[in-house]
């Protein structure tokens, strides 16, 4: 068992949250930086309710989305 749930909250206390890297099942082997700093964005968005697009939401969002052309976009530094 947790002692958070997939709110952040803690189990048995109420309006506290926890947002740091002992919140994550497993320690990562490298650095945590990352993870720590994605639980801090996630813990933010439950507290303002704001909406965090998930990593499937993104892929379906780029793959309706063509690619952009290179010849509509003239190269930096070529004559006009």
């Amino acid at each position: 068992m947790s002692v958070v749930d997939p709110q952040l909250n803690v189990h048995g206390i109420t309006n506290l949250r926890i947002a740091d890297a002992s919140v994550m099942p497993s320690i990562t082997s490298g650095n945590t930086n990352a993870a720590v700093l994605a639980i801090a964005e996630r813990a933010a968005s439950l507290i303002t309710g704001e909406h965090i697009k998930t990593a499937t939401e993104l892929q379906v969002c780029d793959s309706r989305r063509a690619p952009p052309s290179s010849a509509a976009r003239p190269r930096r530094g070529a004559a006009t």
